[in-house]
C-alpha cells in the first residue's frame, strides 16, 4: 500500500486523496495511462499484487490493493470489482472505504451516473463512521 501511495503522489491522476499519500497536484490528463506511463512504484506494486494474488486469490488485503491499483490507472469498473469482493470477504476499515467510494465518484465524474455519485457518498460516510485512528483516514477531507 506505501507503494501504492507513493505512486498516486508521484503520478496523481485522481481528484480524491488515497490514504497514506502525500498531497500532489492532479495532472491535467487525467485519462487512464499505458504501461509505458505509469510509475515505477506503480509498476512494482502491480507486480506485487499478482505474485501475492496468485498465492492469496481471496485475500481482502490483497485485493484491497488490487483494487486501488486498478483505481490509479483509471479502471474504475476492475476497481469496484476488487473491492466488492473484497468487502463480501470481510474488508471494511476506513482505508478501504475511502478507496471503495474513490471508485465510485470517479466513475461518476467520468460517466456522469448519478447512482455512482450516491455510492461514492454512502461509501464515504461509512468511512467516517468507522474511522477509528492511526489505521484509520488520514485527517483529509474525503470529498
Amino acid at each position: 500500500m506505501r507503494q501504492l501511495a507513493a505512486a498516486y503522489s508521484t503520478h496523481r491522476n485522481l481528484e480524491l486523496q488515497i490514504p497514506g499519500a502525500a498531497f500532489a497536484p492532479l495532472r491535467s490528463d487525467r485519462s487512464a495511462a499505458s504501461g509505458r506511463d505509469l510509475p515505477l512504484d506503480l509498476l512494482a506494486s502491480l507486480a506485487s499484487i499478482q505474485r501475492h494474488m496468485d498465492k492469496e486469490p481471496d485475500s481482502p488485503e490483497w485485493l484491497h490493493a488490487q483494487g486501488r491499483a486498478a483505481l490509479l490507472q483509471g479502471d474504475f469498473d476492475v476497481a469496484l470489482h476488487s473491492f466488492q469482493v473484497a468487502e463480501d470477504l470481510g474488508a471494511g476499515g476506513p482505508g478501504f472505504l475511502v478507496d471503495f467510494g474513490s471508485a465510485y465518484f470517479e466513475r461518476a465524474e467520468r460517466n456522469e451516473n448519478p447512482l455512482d455519485y450516491a455510492l461514492a457518498l454512502e461509501k464515504t460516510g461509512q468511512a467516517l463512521r468507522n474511522r477509528s485512528g492511526p489505521k484509520g483516514c488520514s485527517g483529509a477531507m474525503l470529498i
